[in-house]
C-alpha cells in the first residue's frame, strides 16, 4: 500500500492503514504497523533548490503541482491571490519553465530564481 500525504509517501503499511499520529492507533493496529517495520518505507519530496532547476533537471519537476502567489496592484490597492497549476515543460531558449493553472487554457512561464522563492512559489502535492 502507497500513501502519499504533503510531500512524504509511505510504502509498505499494511493494508486498510491510514497515515496518523500513532497515538490514534489502536493496540491491534499498532501490531500489525510493527510487524511489518521491515517493509515499510518512507521517501519525504524536498522542493527542487534554484541549482536544482536548471535545464538538465527540468525533467524532474515537470508534472508538479504549485502554488504561485499573484500581487496586482488596483485601484483600491494591492490584492494578493494563491493560483494553483501543473509545471508543463521547460523552454531551453527562454530558460523557462510553463505553467498551466487551473481553470486555465493560457500558460505563464517562470524562471528558476522565481520558484527558488518560497514567499510566492510553492511546490504542492
Amino acid at each position: 500500500m502507497k500513501l502519499e500525504l504533503r510531500g512524504i509517501t509511505v510504502e509498505g503499511l499494511p493494508p486498510g492503514t491510514q497515515l496518523m499520529k500513532p497515538s490514534y492507533y489502536g493496540v491491534r493496529k499498532m501490531r500489525q504497523i510493527l510487524d511489518a517495520k521491515d517493509r515499510i518505507r518512507f521517501h519525504v519530496r524536498n522542493p527542487p533548490n534554484k541549482d536544482e532547476l536548471n535545464e538538465q533537471k527540468a525533467e524532474n519537476v515537470i508534472g508538479s503541482k504549485i502554488k504561485y502567489l499573484w500581487t496586482v496592484e488596483t485601484s483600491k490597492g494591492i490584492s494578493t491571490e494563491w493560483f494553483s497549476g501543473r509545471i508543463t515543460g521547460y523552454d531551453s531558449k527562454r530558460k523557462m519553465y510553463s505553467v498551466l493553472y487551473d481553470g486555465s487554457d493560457s500558460v505563464d512561464y517562470v524562471s528558476a530564481d522565481t520558484m527558488a522563492n518560497t514567499n510566492i512559489f510553492r511546490f504542492v502535492d
